[in-house]
């Protein structure tokens, strides 16, 4: 067939398409070739599957530039929208994953990351650092880079802000731009970051970095601080006058982290990944994937009184869209509808089975309860059996946060000596121990109210017994938290 006729062809199924999805023209031919965007639409039932995150109205949450796009294999968003639209699928998961897999295909680097060859860290660098190069890594450029040397798991409203904030003036440490880089449980699936990012350096990725959903934008990330260690070799003496401990061979020093409280907790589309294919519970989950990465990481989290925790998550993430809702009693309401949804998902299934359900999150979001990853935060023992089956115990550090016995100077003297960078001197103590207190939900709770004793009462029966495994687990009674 001549290839006139062909490119006519073509150009009437564009026109076809456009005017049954009300997609403009220039949307569709945006690519290098409108044959470009239609390979999208082929069925590739043999790939992963893949989502695009969109809010109640079928929009996207995270766009991408240009440059963005041309690296997608999927690049007509607004086509597909369109579609979800009319299918009323917008916020049920597993069928908007089988319908993006039906009209865009899949792309395999998302979940590809346990296929990697592990990556050979240089030994004279306390982080994990290494030199890109064709045989090690997948970034071949011959540069520095580095991955966190440990990872803060959470738990959400724990303090982790708080104590991130004065572990950043330890001369030993060195933030890689931002607190949560977001990319295990959300950026990997093309999900927004929930808050807008602020950091230039971070936004210029996304904008004409690497693709954001692999392991090279990951990495990217962390580049900067990379170039920072690798410019700062040599040791620092401690508060008691001692050196920094050095390992053999080792030149530098200085660690970097990330503490996304929410990389335990979200999990997204767990079904669709290589190996969890057709379970009831997950075989894999984000913590396999970050020990894949950095072998020898290590964990921290942090626990406080679930109940006080859950109601301070409630004010934190209310004021953000439903400020002039937030009330003890909308409050007391969702708690109520929370505890009877989980209940109700316990009597068939396991403990493990309930946490891993995306539909009882999704339909307490339904609901109008923002708070359902903190809920299910509160299951203490159950979180440190799931970090024990992949990380040794000596390379975990939980602390429990704001008891009566809690104290800040105790507590950041633990994570020193657990990170191994030594004590820094007393002018620098003196600096982190100032009293002021990051991401603190006191004057909120002024505002609105305190929680209600109903509320308390419900909540405290409710987690009783989750306390109480945790404490006999761990063999500390802190973990009651007196109720």
């Amino acid at each position: 067939m001549a290839p006139k006729v062909l490119m006519v062809r073509r150009i009437v199924f564009i026109l076809v398409l456009c005017t049954l999805f009300s997609v403009p023209l220039r949307m569709l031919l945006s690519e290098n070739s409108a044959q470009t965007e239609l390979d999208g639409l082929n069925y590739q039932q043999k790939n992963i599957k893949r989502g695009v995150s969109t809010d109640s109205k079928g929009q996207l949450l995270h766009k991408q530039s240009n440059s963005m796009k041309q690296r997608t294999k999927c690049s007509a968003h607004l086509l597909y929208n369109k579609i979800f639209q009319q299918e009323n699928l917008v916020h049920k998961d597993l069928k908007l994953e089988q319908n993006i897999e039906k009209y865009c295909g899949a792309r395999e680097n998302v979940y590809r990351i346990l296929d990697m060859d592990p990556i050979r860290f240089d030994p004279a660098f306390k982080n994990p650092c290494w030199i890109g190069t064709n045989d090690n890594g997948p970034v071949a450029d011959d540069q520095i880079h580095c991955l966190p040397y440990f990872y803060i798991l959470g738990v959400k409203k724990c303090g982790t802000t708080d104590i991130f904030s004065r572990l950043n003036l330890h001369p030993l440490f060195k933030k890689a731009g931002v607190k949560e880089h977001q990319w295990f449980p959300r950026l990997r699936f093309g999900r927004a970051v929930g808050n807008p990012v602020s950091n230039e350096y971070i936004k210029g990725l996304i904008r004409d970095g690497p693709d954001v959903q692999s392991v090279n934008f990951y990495i990217a990330m962390f580049d900067p601080v990379s170039r920072y260690i690798q410019s700062n070799p040599g040791r620092v003496k401690t508060g008691n006058g001692k050196k920094v401990k050095e390992w053999s061979g080792q030149k530098y020093h200085i660690i970097t982290g990330d503490a996304t409280t929410n990389t335990m907790f979200e999990n997204p589309r767990w079904r669709s990944w290589p190996g969890n294919e057709g379970l009831s519970e997950p075989h894999y989950t984000n913590l396999h994937y970050i020990k894949h990465l950095t072998p020898a990481a290590k964990i921290i989290i942090f626990f406080r009184d679930p109940v006080k925790r859950l109601y301070s998550d409630f004010l934190y993430t209310m004021r953000y869209k439903f400020e002039k809702l937030i009330s003890p009693q909308l409050f007391h309401k969702q708690v109520l509808h929370t505890i009877a949804a989980y209940k109700d998902c316990f009597k068939d299934h396991s403990l493990r089975h309930c946490f891993y359900n995306e539909t009882i999150k999704e339909n307490m979001k339904q609901e109008g309860i923002q708070f359902g990853e903190a809920f299910h935060g509160g299951f203490y023992a159950f979180l440190m059996r799931e970090i024990y089956s992949v990380f040794d115990k000596q390379n975990v550090l939980p602390l429990v946060m704001f008891d009566k016995e809690y104290s800040t100077a105790k507590t950041m003297k633990r994570v020193f000596l657990f990170l191994e960078i030594g004590i820094p001197d007393k002018e620098v103590m003196t600096m982190m121990l100032r009293n002021h207190s990051y991401n603190n939900t006191t004057k909120k709770k002024r505002k609105y109210g305190s929680m209600l004793n109903e509320t308390k009462r419900v909540l405290q029966e409710f987690y009783r017994p989750y306390n109480q495994e945790m404490a006999e687990a761990m063999k500390d009674d802190r973990y009651l938290f007196d109720y």
